[in-house]
Order: C-alpha cells, then sequence, then structure tokens
C-alpha cells in the first residue's frame, strides 16, 4: 500500500512539474510576443509623421 501510494504521488509530483515547467514556458513565450509587439509600438511613435 506505501509503495502505491509513493508511486501516486511521484507521478503527481511530476504530472506537477511538468504543467509548471509548460506554464512557464508558454508565459515566457506570451510575454516575449508581447515585449516585441510593445517594442514595435514604441518604433512605430519614435518616427516623425508616423
Amino acid at each position: 500500500m506505501v509503495s502505491a501510494t509513493y508511486f501516486k504521488s511521484c507521478c503527481y509530483n511530476d504530472h506537477i512539474k511538468r504543467l509548471i515547467t509548460l506554464d512557464l514556458l508558454t508565459g515566457r513565450l506570451s510575454f516575449h510576443k508581447h515585449s516585441i509587439a510593445e517594442g514595435r509600438e514604441q518604433e512605430k511613435s519614435r518616427t516623425p509623421g508616423g
């Protein structure tokens, strides 16, 4: 029983770790996209007559 519970908790933790890494990766990607878009907007506002 203990080994089964341990196995389950291990798998559960692994699953959570994967979810967290995926979340971090997607978060980084969306943040990167956002900062790129923001940079483009700033460039547009910098150019005169734009």
